[in-house]
């Protein structure tokens, strides 16, 4: 919350300039979305997958080198330190990340995979759903085990071959989850990941911080982040890296694997990162 709460006081200076109406009204847009995600629900964990809950915590003690068997009692003092439960109450965040398909705040929360032609037509999809501390990792598994294969590519001799990807495993990776962390769960639509034949685009419900604009995102820039809970929970689970490194880990994944430099751009409410196929300029 400190964190957003800097973010937005520091969106004005001591000068007379006044804030319009439109940066006004998404500045508190941004600060309810944080209150909505800290609320407490009618939902307990008898109403969320436990399973998915133990796997949180087994990810968690292996990322920190903590070994041990993980009982039921364990539940809830752990969702406690993490903010998602109060007086036997999860929060909205919680029921987000740990809620069955079925669950009302989870009806959206699924991404959906679709491949197109080089006419624009979808060839196929697939919809990847589930609790949502676990869809970015099967999303992920998807895409390269039906999706994305990897191709051989000639060393200096004829026995010497590597495997390479048209796209970067860690750009894709990171892409996924910075769009389940960060996308706003109060529009009721999916995270889509379009495949088409020169380019991947991920898109996510939800616009940038009011203070920051999508060429911020090419260099170094500050972290807004509007689910903040999440983040600190993904980056326990050694699944995000440093606040504001995710798009600079895209692009050097990028550079790297020899794609043009990605793309990121917001459109009616909704933050896409491109990530040119390898080969395509």
């Amino acid at each position: 919350m400190a964190v957003i709460d800097r973010c937005l006081c520091g969106g004005v200076d001591d000068t007379d300039q006044a804030l319009d109406d439109v940066t006004l009204r998404s500045m508190l847009m941004e600060k309810a979305s944080v209150y909505w995600m800290d609320r407490t629900c009618e939902f307990t964990v008898d109403d969320v997958s436990k399973e998915s809950i133990t796997s949180f915590i087994e990810d968690v003690w292996k990322f920190k080198g903590i070994w041990g068997c993980i009982y039921e009692l364990y539940i809830e003092p752990v969702l406690s330190s993490y903010g998602l439960i109060s007086d036997g109450k999860l929060t909205v965040a919680a029921v987000i990340l740990f809620g069955k398909p079925s669950n009302p705040l989870n009806e959206s929360a699924y991404i959906r995979i679709e491949e197109f032609d080089v006419n624009g037509n979808m060839t196929r999809e697939d919809k990847v759903e589930g609790p949502t501390i676990d869809i970015a990792r099967r999303a992920f598994d998807t895409l390269y085990d039906n999706y994305i294969h990897p191709r051989s590519r000639m060393g200096r001799t004829v026995t010497t071959r590597s495997k390479v990807n048209d796209y970067p495993e860690d750009a894709i990776a990171e892409s996924i989850v910075n769009a389940v962390v960060h996308r706003d769960y109060r529009m009721q639509e999916p995270i889509t990941i379009s495949i088409h034949p020169d380019r991947l685009e991920v898109c996510s419900p939800g616009e940038l911080p009011s203070i920051m604009s999508a060429d911020d995102l090419q260099g170094s820039h500050i972290s807004c982040g509007r689910n903040h809970t999440l983040v600190r929970v993904f980056h326990d689970m050694g699944l995000m890296e440093v606040w504001g490194h995710g798009t600079n880990r895209v692009i050097r994944a990028c550079i790297e694997n020899g794609n043009r430099m990605p793309e990121f751009s917001v459109t009616d409410g909704h933050f896409t990162v491109t990530i040119h196929k390898s080969g395509c300029r």
